[in-house]
């Protein structure tokens, strides 16, 4: 069972992104439930002070061709993921992903 904070976000699965999508820490936590796609055009910045959730084996993201992921937090500000319960499913890389310079 999650329970859901206040302006926590909660992401289905089959979601995908396709343009520019942003979470900060207003909307921590925010709850994977299955395949987070992020597909050409999309781009989804994780600001320091989220903390991700993926609440089942087979949460994860994928990051498909023209897709980009940027994790922006560092040692001092990070941006946390992990499961709700033993595992989860990582962040795939397809061929043709954007990684920046």
């Amino acid at each position: 069972c999650i329970v859901m904070a206040a302006g926590a976000l909660n992401i289905i699965d089959g979601t995908k992104i396709n343009n520019v999508t942003t979470w900060t820490s207003v909307d921590s936590p925010v709850y994977v439930s299955g395949d987070l796609g992020i597909g050409f055009g999309g781009t989804l910045n994780i600001h320091y002070g989220v903390d991700v959730v993926f609440g089942t084996p087979n949460a994860g993201i994928t990051v498909g061709p023209g897709g980009q992921l940027l994790i922006l937090g560092d040692f001092d500000n990070r941006v946390i993921l992990r499961a709700q319960g033993e595992s989860w499913a990582g962040i795939t890389f397809e061929a043709g992903s954007v990684s920046p310079a």
